[in-house]
């Protein structure tokens, strides 16, 4: 999960989904520049509250950074960050045609060098409205997340088209293209934000200044193949090049230090199962 908002599609009568995800990826290093390493496991559920929807997603991930020949000096406190995220989402009706969307999404994100704090937790949110046209819809809303920006929100745009082999989502921050090639097979182009926002929780220090977040955020272009092995699991394959890449450390979230990163390739892999048994 690149972003922590959901865009809804339809704003037809949801069904209630129950399911577990993980998720595997690798941007690789090169000789200049650094590679990320991901590791997710996470949870979803939701359930219908009347004409409206509450989902609840809880996730782990694991970032390990390959330093490769961008040598640090403290480079032995930037090797890993752990981040558990819990995405709260209500989405409702104005009328037939018109929704809305509200998010909270509390974060932990540390790298554990040492005892954990409330400077390790920061607060993300957005909101939006969905306007449906049949199998078309447009959102348009505001997302304040660190991992972007730390003083202003961002735009949330999307126009969605809904069929019965072909689907698609373009906007900013993420665009999806998805055709249903058969009843068990989907092909999709993305490109999609990725990345951290981190508390240390030892400070470093890098010549004066005292370092006490690091920020790695860039855009995965790339396609994926999914496959339903059966009505419980679906596997999904990866791959493409990061691109508008930036990965800093800061203090009092002003850049410090800016380690190199590129359009570098990445490959990863997706697995989900469905405990309430319906179609992937």
């Amino acid at each position: 999960m690149c972003c922590s908002f959901i865009l809804i599609t339809s704003l037809s009568k949801s069904q209630s989904l129950q399911f577990l995800e993980t998720d595997f990826s690798s941007i690789f290093k090169t000789s200049k520049t650094v590679g990320l390493n991901k590791a997710l496991l996470g949870a979803n559920f939701s359930f219908a509250i009347g004409k409206n929807q509450l989902n609840n997603n809880v996730t782990y991930t694991n970032y390990t950074i390959d330093y490769g020949f961008d040598h640090f000096e403290n480079e032995e406190a930037l090797e890993t960050f752990n981040e558990i995220k819990y995405n709260l989402t209500y989405t409702g009706k104005v009328n037939k045609s018109l929704g809305y969307t509200f998010g909270i999404t509390p974060t932990l994100s540390s790298n554990v060098k040492s005892n954990l704090s409330f400077k390790d937790i920061y607060v993300a949110s957005y909101f939006f409205v969905t306007k449906q046209f049949n199998k078309n819809a447009f959102s348009l809303g505001l997302e304040y997340n660190p991992l972007f920006s730390r003083k202003n929100p961002i735009p949330v745009v999307a126009y969605n088209y809904s069929g019965e082999k072909f689907t698609y989502k373009i906007g900013f921050p993420e665009t999806e293209i998805t055709y249903n090639l058969n009843e068990r097979n989907l092909l999709s182009a993305f490109f999609k934000p990725n990345g951290f926002y981190s508390n240390l929780s030892k400070k470093i220090t890098y010549n004066t200044s005292l370092i006490g977040k690091a920020n790695y955020v860039s855009f995965l272009s790339g396609i994926q193949f999914q496959r339903s092995i059966n009505e419980y699991w679906s596997v999904g394959l990866q791959s493409g090049f990061q691109t508008f890449s930036k990965y800093q450390l800061l203090q009092k979230n002003n850049k410090v230090y800016e380690f190199n990163t590129s359009e570098n390739f990445f490959a990863g892999i997706h697995i989900k199962f469905n405990i309430n048994n319906t179609k992937n």
